[in-house]
């Protein structure tokens, strides 16, 4: 019997999360995940005909009065890293702060899901940013909180942090090297 082409489609749009390399904090440890939520499809001229056509296969892009500021989106997951590039199709650093709101063009595995609440899944395939839109770390809880107290003159000083002494390479370092 015949293997079925695999079916890819295209789709531009913003960046609601993505954790391409990374652990999603969506998912448990048991089953790890690798995340994009893709958001203002519908704003791109790009996806006219891409949505036309997924439209009518009953895929799992959605959109929510709770989320209007997402306009139509799809999240998709996947086991694995998910391989992105840059505009120029350049593999990006594994470390490069990936923000909210960054225009990607994302290429989707299309798949049946006989059990699921869509007839068509869509699965993340590789990403390719287009205008990147860097993270910026929030302040943690406890840094805001800790920031609200002011320096005492002569109070209490913690003791800075024991420094564990890394051994010694074999031999006195002050031994001459014959050449």
């Amino acid at each position: 019997m015949a293997q079925k082409k695999k079916q890819y489609e295209k789709l531009m749009g913003k960046v609601n999360y993505f954790t391409p390399t990374r652990r999603s904090s969506f998912s448990d440890a048991e089953d790890p995940k690798y995340e994009i939520q893709l958001c203002n499809l519908e704003t791109f001229d790009y996806n006219k005909e891409t949505l036309a056509k997924l439209d009518g296969m009953d895929t799992k892009i959605r959109e929510e009065d709770k989320y209007a500021d997402r306009g139509r989106f799809v999240t998709s997951s996947s086991s694995y890293h998910i391989s992105t590039l840059d505009s120029q199709k350049k593999p990006i650093p594994e470390d490069l702060p990936i923000g909210n709101g960054t225009e990607v063009i994302a290429i989707f595995e299309v798949y049946h899901t006989p059990k699921g609440k869509f007839t068509f899944g869509l699965g993340i395939r590789k990403v390719q940013i287009v205008n990147l839109v860097e993270y910026e770390k929030k302040e943690s809880k406890e840094d805001v909180l800790a920031n609200l107290f002011d320096d005492v003159d002569g109070g209490f000083i913690a003791p800075a942090p024991a420094v564990e002494a890394s051994p010694s390479p074999a031999g006195d370092l002050d031994d001459e090297i014959p050449f």
